[in-house]
């Protein structure tokens, strides 16, 4: 081993773990961390359960906030690779279907999450999945499509394989995802 590859393993050298806190030039750039929450849970909901449940996630939401708030960069916590001077990148996870889905997004939207959607059909095809909510539900997806940071449209066709689609989307929200809300 080379008295420099020596040096970075010591405690106290100029290696990762040290490039964290300072983004030395002589290293690769550290990057922001980005905590991604997924969802996925029931499309209808009993409306007499609603603003508890939106309560119940807001919560959920800022209490992952604030556990990561002083994660930024912390080598003892594995976290050596990120920029210690940008604070954690938080995303929600979302296919934006009505119910749990739609809830979960904007109420981290609301709480300054980026939100990125894995569709399981081309956007306007999965409106049509819309038919049997609420009136409101199919305007909330429109609402909060149009603030998604990013929107992945996979191929999955509504009128043959519906439910291949959903399993496909549903599995990209879990892959993604760094922690999981089930509704």
């Amino acid at each position: 081993m080379s008295s420099s590859s020596e040096a970075l393993m010591q405690p106290g050298g100029t290696g990762p773990a040290e490039n964290a806190r300072t983004c030395d030039p002589a290293y690769p750039p550290c990057i922001p961390m980005t905590f991604n929450v997924g969802v996925t849970g029931h499309r209808h909901l009993a409306a007499a359960n609603r603003s508890a449940l939106v309560d119940a996630v807001g919560r959920i939401l800022i209490l992952i906030k604030q556990a990561l708030a002083g994660a930024k960069g912390k080598p003892d916590l594995g976290l050596a690779t990120f920029s210690a001077e940008e604070p954690v990148r938080l995303r929600i996870v979302s296919s934006l279907a009505a119910g749990a889905d739609q809830i979960v997004a904007a109420a981290g939207l609301e709480l300054g999450y980026v939100l990125h959607c894995p569709l399981p059909f081309q956007r306007d095809q999965y409106a049509l999945s819309f038919h049997d909510c609420a009136p409101q539900d199919a305007g909330d997806y429109r609402r909060l499509l149009d603030r998604a940071e990013r929107v992945l449209e996979l191929a999955g066709d509504y009128e043959k394989e519906p439910e291949l689609a959903y399993l496909a989307s549903g599995r990209v929200v879990v892959t993604y995802s760094d922690n999981l809300i089930a509704i």
